[in-house]
């Protein structure tokens, strides 16, 4: 079952709504925790598939994705995939797990699938914050101009 701080379609306080990807639940209530006391509407899914539902939901509001890679039922390279063809413009950063040289190539990956940040766990919260407020605040600023 997912973890979910506030509902992914209701903002009324219009704060950047992201959404974390984690199949690890500690993990993804560490990063919902983190994004919510930054000033982020965050919400959790456990996997890529559950993510990709609720992206494709008609009323969904996402501004920022967060997602890990290695994931089970869909992982984060096809959720990036997905992403990328549907919703050009959203924001991803990918989280991975370390440094080995699979990792590495997998780090890669991401960033070519469109990954606008790739994170290795363990994971530098002030650095995943820092970018998820670049990028959103990017997002938004594009958005006001069109």
């Amino acid at each position: 079952m997912s973890q979910t701080r506030q509902s992914a379609d209701v903002n009324p306080d219009n704060r950047a709504q992201a959404l974390v990807v984690e199949d690890e639940p500690l993990m993804r209530d560490l990063l919902l925790k983190a994004l919510g006391d930054a000033g982020f509407n965050a919400t959790g899914a456990e996997n890529g598939r559950e993510a990709w539902r609720r992206l494709r939901s008609p009323n969904a509001r996402c501004d920022l994705l967060i997602t890990d890679i290695f994931m089970p039922e869909m992982d984060g390279l096809e959720l990036l995939r997905e992403v990328r063809r549907e919703r050009p413009d959203l924001p991803v950063l990918s989280i991975t797990g370390g440094g080995s040289s699979g990792n590495l190539q997998i780090a890669k990956s991401a960033a070519l699938l469109g990954a606008k940040e790739v994170f290795n766990k363990p994971l530098d919260l002030v650095a995943l914050i820092g970018a998820a407020r670049k990028w959103t605040t990017k997002n938004t600023l594009l958005s006001d101009v069109t």
